[in-house]
C-alpha cells in the first residue's frame, strides 16, 4: 500500500510541473508549445497549441513603421511585382503608356522609384542580432484582395550598407527595399502591408504598416 501511495505522489507533481523542451541551439529550455505561445507585436507568432516552440527569454524584435511608399514603374513596369514572371509567358504581365520595347530607348526615365519601407528595429533578446532577411511582404488592397510583393533586401538606413549586429536592447532604423505592384500610381487606394522580417533564426517581428501609397507620376 506504501508503495501505491508513493508512486501516486511522484505521478501528481510530475503532472503539475511544466515540461521543457531544450532549445538545440544554445542549450537553453523553452516552454513547452502544447501551451500555445502567441507572439505580439514584434513576436514570433505561435498559434495557440501548434506546437511551435516559445523561446523563455522572448525572441523578439519590436518593429515599429516610420515611412515608406509603393514606388512607381510608370516607366520601368518589368521592375514591378511580378511583372518578370509575366514577361517569360505567364499572362498578366504588365502594360503601362511609359512601357518601352526593348530595342527603344526610353531616354531619361523620371518614373521608375522602387517600393520601399522604413523601420524602427530594437532588439527585445538577450544577444546581438544580425542577418536580417525580408520573411514575407504582403500588400492588402483596398477590396480586400492581397498580392505577396517580393522582398530585395534590407539595409541600415543612415549607412546604406548591410545592417551591423543589433546589442540587446538597442534600436536601429532599417529601410526595407522590395518591388511594389504594377498599377497606375494615380490610381491609388487605401492599401496598407502586413510584414515579417527575420534576425537569422533567432528573432522575428512583425507589423501591419499604415495606408501606402505610389510615388506620384510626374510628367515628361
Amino acid at each position: 500500500m506504501k508503495r501505491l501511495v508513493t508512486a501516486f505522489s511522484l505521478s501528481f507533481l510530475a503532472a503539475l510541473t511544466p515540461a521543457c523542451i531544450a532549445d538545440p541551439e544554445d542549450g537553453t529550455a523553452t516552454a513547452d508549445a502544447g501551451a500555445g505561445g502567441t507572439g505580439g507585436a514584434g513576436g514570433n507568432g505561435g498559434e495557440p497549441g501548434g506546437g511551435i516552440e516559445v523561446p523563455v527569454s522572448g525572441a523578439a524584435l519590436a518593429l515599429t513603421f516610420v515611412s515608406g511608399h509603393l514606388g512607381n514603374y510608370w516607366d520601368c513596369p518589368r521592375e514591378a511585382n511580378g511583372a518578370r514572371a509575366g514577361e517569360a509567358g505567364a499572362p498578366g504581365a504588365p502594360e503601362f503608356a511609359g512601357d518601352c520595347a526593348d530595342d527603344t530607348d526610353c531616354g531619361s526615365i523620371s518614373n521608375c522609384e522602387a517600393a520601399m519601407v522604413m523601420l524602427e528595429v530594437e532588439n527585445e533578446t538577450d544577444g546581438a542580432l544580425s542577418d536580417f532577411q525580408i520573411e514575407r511582404i504582403v500588400l492588402v488592397n483596398d477590396d480586400g484582395t492581397t498580392e505577396d510583393l517580393e522582398g530585395l533586401g534590407i539595409v541600415d538606413a543612415e549607412t546604406q550598407a548591410v545592417p551591423a549586429a543589433l546589442p540587446p536592447g538597442a534600436t536601429r532604423t532599417l529601410r526595407l527595399d522590395f518591388r511594389g505592384p504594377a498599377r497606375d500610381p494615380n490610381d491609388d487606394g487605401n492599401r496598407f502591408l502586413r510584414l515579417e522580417i527575420r534576425a537569422g533564426e533567432s528573432a522575428a517581428g512583425t507589423l501591419e504598416t499604415p495606408p501606402l501609397f505610389s510615388v506620384p507620376a510626374v510628367a515628361t
